[in-house]
C-alpha cells in the first residue's frame, strides 16, 4: 500500500473525524483497501496505479441512531458532513479524488461482502491519487503541514451552541457569504436548497411548533433512551462520542450534575411526564427559537430524496457551516422539528415547501463564546485497512 497516501488519509481523518453528527454519534466508518483487485472494478473506469489507492466511506451500523425510522435521514446526511471535510483535507495535501457511489447502486459480490464483513452500508469509494511526494521540496511540505494546522484548529473549534444567539439578522453580503458555494458538485450536489428564513412570522410560526412538538424527543421512551445513551455526566471520563451535560447547561457543580443523571434518566422522565416537564423543556428550547433573528432551512425535492443525495446534501451542509464558524456564526439543529411526520409536515406547510422535503433546520447567529469540550473517536477507531 502507498504509505504516503495512507498516511494523507489518516491526516484527513484526524481533521474530518471533527464533522458534526446527530448527537455525536459519529457513524462513520472510513476503509482502505490494501489491493484493489478486479473484484472491485466494476466501479473504477481503470485499473490502479502504484500512486493510486481506493478508500470508501461507509455509515457504522453499530453507531447509527435508530429509535425512530426518521433517524435515517440524519445518518446519511451526517456522513456527508464528514465526507466534506475529508475530501477537503484530503485535497488540502495535494490529493485528488474521484468518487465512485456505493449507495442506491447495485454491488457485486465483493462490495456486499465487504459491507457484511465489516456491518456496515457502503456509501462511496474514492480513488486518491498523487504525484511522487518525494518529489515535493521542504518549503512544499511545510506549506501543506501548515494548511493542514489552519485547518484542523478552525474545525475543532466549531461546536454546536445550544445557548442565546446575539440578535443581529443577517444582511444580503452575510448570507451570500455563508451560502456561496466552491466546493465541486462531485460532492456536494446540485439537489439540495439552502436558505435563510428571517421573516418574523415564519419564525414565530415554527416557535409555536416547537412548544408544541418538542416534548416528543424527551416523553418518547425509546427516542429519549438513545440520546440519554450520549449524554455525558463526566467532563474527566475522556468520553469518545455523545456530548457533555455541561454543553447543555453551562457549568455546574458536581452534586447538580448527579442530580441532572437522574432526573434526565429514561424511566424517571417517563413519570416526570405526570407533571409536564417534558412540555416545560419545550417551551425553554421555543423561547430560544422566538429570539433567534434567522433559521438555516435546507431541503431537498421529493422525488430526489436519494441517500446519494442525503449524503451530498450533508456535504453540501458542512461546507456552509465551516464558512459560518469562520465567521463567527454558529448554528443550533432543531431536529426534532424533522423526526416526526405531523412537525414536519406543518413546517413544510408553514413554510411553503412544495413537494420539497426539508431535511435540516437550525437556529443561526452570532456569538461571543469559548469553545466547550466535544468528544471525538482516535483515527484508529474510524480508520480500517482491508486486505483484499
Amino acid at each position: 500500500m502507498n504509505k504516503k497516501l495512507l498516511d494523507a488519509v489518516n491526516n484527513a481523518i484526524e481533521i474530518a473525524r471533527w464533522a458534526p453528527s446527530s448527537h455525536n454519534c459519529q457513524p462513520w466508518k472510513v476503509m482502505t483497501l490494501e489491493s484493489a483487485g478486479k473484484q472491485y472494478d466494476v466501479l473504477l473506469d481503470k485499473p490502479l496505479k502504484s500512486n493510486e489507492l481506493l478508500c470508501c466511506l461507509a455509515l457504522d451500523k453499530k453507531r447509527q441512531l435508530n429509535a425512530l425510522p426518521s433517524l435515517r435521514f440524519e445518518m446519511y446526511v451526517s456522513c456527508g458532513l464528514f465526507l466534506g471535510l475529508f475530501w477537503l483535507a484530503v485535497t488540502q495535501q495535494k490529493v485528488r479524488c474521484r468518487f465512485h457511489w456505493l449507495c442506491d447502486t447495485d454491488l457485486n459480490l465483493s462490495w456486499l461482502q465487504l459491507a457484511s464483513e465489516h456491518e456496515s452500508e457502503l456509501l462511496v469509494a474514492m480513488t486518491l491519487s498523487t504525484e511522487d511526494f518525494e518529489a515535493d521540496n521542504e518549503y512544499q511540505v511545510s506549506r501543506t503541514t501548515s494548511r493542514l494546522h489552519q485547518l484542523l484548529e478552525l474545525v475543532s473549534t466549531r461546536r454546536t451552541f445550544r445557548g442565546l444567539f446575539q440578535d443581529d439578522l443577517f444582511d444580503q453580503e452575510t448570507i451570500s457569504n455563508l451560502l456561496s458555494n466552491h466546493w465541486p458538485q462531485l460532492l456536494t450536489g446540485l439537489e439540495a436548497s439552502a436558505h435563510f428564513e428571517q421573516d418574523i412570522d415564519h419564525i414565530h410560526g415554527v416557535t409555536q411548533l416547537v412548544a408544541k412538538y418538542a416534548a416528543l424527543d424527551f416523553s418518547s421512551y425509546r427516542a429519549w433512551k438513545e440520546t440519554y445513551r450520549y449524554l455525558r455526566f463526566d467532563l474527566q471520563d475522556n468520553a469518545e462520542d455523545g456530548f457533555y451535560l455541561q454543553s447543555l447547561f453551562g457549568p455546574m457543580p458536581k452534586r447538580k450534575i448527579k442530580l441532572y443523571e437522574y432526573i434526565l434518566s429514561p424511566l424517571v422522565m417517563q413519570m416526570l411526564r405526570l407533571v409536564n416537564v417534558p412540555q416545560h423543556m419545550a417551551t425553554e428550547l421555543s423561547k430560544l427559537v422566538d429570539k433567534s433573528a434567522q433559521l438555516l432551512i435546507i431541503k431537498l425535492n421529493k422525488e430526489r430524496l436519494s441517500k446519494r443525495n442525503l449524503v451530498m446534501t450533508g456535504a453540501r451542509l458542512m461546507e456552509i457551516w465551516l464558512q459560518a464558524h469562520h465567521m463567527g456564526v454558529a448554528l443550533h439543529p432543531i431536529s426534532v422539528l424533522l423526526q416526526h411526520d405531523e412537525p414536519r409536515e406543518t413546517l413544510q406547510r408553514l413554510l411553503q415547501c412544495h413537494n420539497e422535503r426539508i431535511v435540516f433546520v437550525a437556529r443561526a447567529g452570532y456569538i461571543n463564546t469559548a469553545a466547550s469540550v466535544s468528544p471525538r473517536r482516535p483515527v484508529q477507531s474510524i480508520h480500517t485497512a482491508v486486505g483484499s
